[in-house]
């Protein structure tokens, strides 16, 4: 800001993405520091990530299918660990009162309480949050309509959605999909 316009003091960060943001957070502050004549430096390098309280991973997941309780199955734990890190218990704390949130979702590994969890915790306001972003149902293609109208059902029971909401979002994800080549199950990608 101040080579372009003269202005002091402002400090922009474009184009973040979550797999540098730490890094980007870090020069930022320092930069910050500098600039207001301090010696404070980021402290983010020592502080884990989200589920990152983990000193060795292979003994942590060991540890965790171990642990996991008679419904949950060990791919789901897997992914579950991977996903949350040291957190995947405080996911799992969503499903208390309702043993029905740990089915998985369609064929995937993602687990239903993974949907209220994104909603509660991680800002999901759409379907594609969740599909996309939030979790698992999405990254291998289109997980087929059942398991998407499972998600939006979840989704709408969080958000008090109406019926036209939830058949908007599902109508986005699916548009989504056949852009990208899916249509409607994982085994009809383009060829």
């Amino acid at each position: 800001h101040w080579k372009e316009n003269q202005v002091e003091g402002l400090l922009t960060l474009i184009g973040v993405r979550a797999t540098t943001a730490r890094g980007v957070a870090e020069k930022a502050i320092n930069m910050v520091s500098k600039k207001l004549g301090r010696k404070t430096t980021s402290n983010t390098r020592r502080i884990p990530v989200f589920g990152g309280k983990i000193t060795c991973f292979d003994e942590f997941m060991r540890d965790s299918l171990k642990k996991r309780s008679s419904i949950l199955n060990e791919k789901e734990i897997t992914a579950l660990v991977h996903n949350y890190g040291s957190e995947y218990p405080g996911v799992l704390k969503y499903a208390e009162g309702d043993p029905s949130l740990m089915e998985q979702i369609g064929d995937s590994t993602t687990i239903k309480v993974e949907v209220r969890h994104a909603v509660r915790e991680e800002m999901a306001q759409k379907l594609s949050d969740i599909v996309f972003r939030r979790t698992d149902l999405g990254t291998a293609g289109n997980p087929g309509e059942k398991a998407l109208a499972t998600c939006a059902e979840l989704m709408a029971a969080e958000l008090g959605w109406a019926w036209e909401r939830t058949e908007r979002e599902l109508e986005m994800v699916k548009a989504i999909f056949q852009r990208r080549g899916f249509l409607s199950g994982k085994s009809q990608s383009r060829g």
